[in-house]
Parts: C-alpha cells; structure tokens; sequence
C-alpha cells in the first residue's frame, strides 16, 4: 500500500515532516491537519483498516484543496510535498 510505503520511508529519515490526510470513500475524512507525521502514523492505521464503501473523489479533492491553500497561507511553517 502506497501510504504505508510512504510512512515506513519518512519514518526512517531523520526530518519532522508536518502532514494533512484526507482519507476518502464515499465521503471525506480529515485525518490530521498540519499535524507531525508521527502523530497521524496510528490514526491513519486505524482509519485504512475501516470497511471500505463507494468512491467519491469530489469531496476528498475539496477537502485537500482546502488544506492546501490553509499551508500556503504559512509558508514560513511547512516545506510541502503533495502526494
């Protein structure tokens, strides 16, 4: 799975990466907000393992969207990379 591909790497490399995920069925879910990736590593586990239902990309897109222009509002405070 990409996601746990991505923590294991970050997980590994000596840096405090400052995520958002939105986890999405058919309805988005805002699993961290601006949050070290640590701290999202157990509640992003948690929430992959819940049953899955329909995809909607729409709502997930805006969710994301929204967060991403939150970051951009403080620059000084995170380095992005968008996946």
């Amino acid at each position: 799975m990409a996601v746990q591909s991505f923590l294991t790497v970050r997980s590994m490399v000596d840096v405090e990466d400052v995520v958002s995920i939105v986890t999405f069925n058919s309805r988005a879910i805002e699993v961290c907000k601006m949050q070290p990736l640590a701290d999202c590593a157990t509640e992003l586990e948690t929430m992959l393992g819940a049953p899955a239902g329909g995809t909607l990309f729409s709502p997930a897109l805006k969710m994301a969207h929204t967060l991403i222009d939150q970051g951009l509002k403080s620059p000084s405070e995170v380095r992005r990379t968008h996946i």
